[in-house]
């Protein structure tokens, strides 16, 4: 039976990755490992799941519905391991995080080895990416420092982390070379520096209720340093996490542009999947950087 529980699982990466490839990555075994673990599980069911060629994998009719209880079967598993751990007053075993960049840089790293210290025995795997995930396919415990989850935001949990603002800044050479706004609607004619994951893609809002879409979008890029660094060089007007620039800002090499309209704010969550019995390591990890978040923004 164990095997065979495998092999539905083997099946399910590779449905969620569409590739034999992408499925044996993600399960730490060999593409041929991946190919006989789904031959043998349609010998055994009788029935073929997938069609395959050199270019595609594609999901039979039948495969389809034999995906859905391969879903149950392991959000089962996965709820049957947080019930174990919540009797555990030792955390341990793996906890999987993605974190945005902003929240790594800001707060992630700065405290993972005193909380590493507190849970010794709790194997911590981070991906640090500027991406909506696909969580029940990447498989994470928790997504971290995210303003929204639109995708599946309705079937996950949220906490919220603490209220953030951007800001609007240019370089000075920019603003020598074009006209320095002095209204709102003067930053319609601009450039624009944009992140990918900003929805609507360049729409900008201010505190006081007032909406702007600039006329283009001259760079999208899905990175801050990047986006931050293209700034620095004059390419133009860029919608910062403040925390991100501020140094820039102090030191002069950078310029806020039309402070006296400040940016709405948002808030940051961190998303985790509902469980019947509620994971401890994910509750002690969010609480942990809560208390953190907490203290440095009194």
């Amino acid at each position: 039976m164990d095997n065979f529980v495998n092999k539905m699982l083997t099946f399910l990466a590779v449905v969620e990755e569409q590739s034999f490839a992408k499925a044996a990555k993600k399960l730490f075994i060999t593409p041929a490992a991946v190919s006989k673990h789904i031959k043998q599980l349609e010998t055994r069911l009788e029935h073929q799941l997938l069609e395959r060629n050199t270019r595609y994998v594609k999901v039979t009719e039948l495969g389809k519905e034999f995906y859905d209880y391969c879903v149950k079967l392991r959000t089962n598993i996965v709820s049957a391991e947080a019930f174990m751990e919540s009797q555990h007053h030792v955390l341990q075993g793996k906890l999987s995080i993605l974190s945005s960049l902003h929240f790594a840089d800001t707060f992630l790293i700065k405290h993972l080895q005193e909380f590493h210290e507190l849970y010794p025995r709790l194997e911590l795997y981070i991906d640090i990416a500027e991406r909506y995930p696909n969580l029940q396919a990447d498989n994470f415990d928790i997504v971290i420092g995210f303003r929204s989850y639109a995708p599946t935001a309705e079937q996950l949990r949220q906490r919220k982390l603490y209220t953030d603002r951007l800001i609007l800044c240019a370089s000075q050479d920019y603003l020598k070379c074009h006209e320095k706004p002095k209204a709102i609607k003067d930053l319609i004619h601009h450039k624009w520096l944009v992140h990918s994951l900003h929805d609507p893609h360049h729409l900008v809002r201010f505190k006081n209720g007032t909406e702007i879409l600039p006329e283009q979008t001259d760079v999208s890029i899905n990175s801050m340093p990047a986006l931050i660094e293209l700034c620095r060089q004059g390419a133009g007007i860029f919608m910062a996490h403040h925390l991100l620039v501020k140094d820039l800002i102090n030191s002069g090499e950078l310029v806020e542009v039309l402070p006296e309209y400040p940016l709405a704010d948002f808030a940051v969550y961190a998303f985790y999947r509902p469980m019947r019995h509620e994971q401890k390591k994910v509750r002690c990890f969010i609480d942990f950087y809560l208390k953190k978040i907490s203290k440095e923004n009194k």
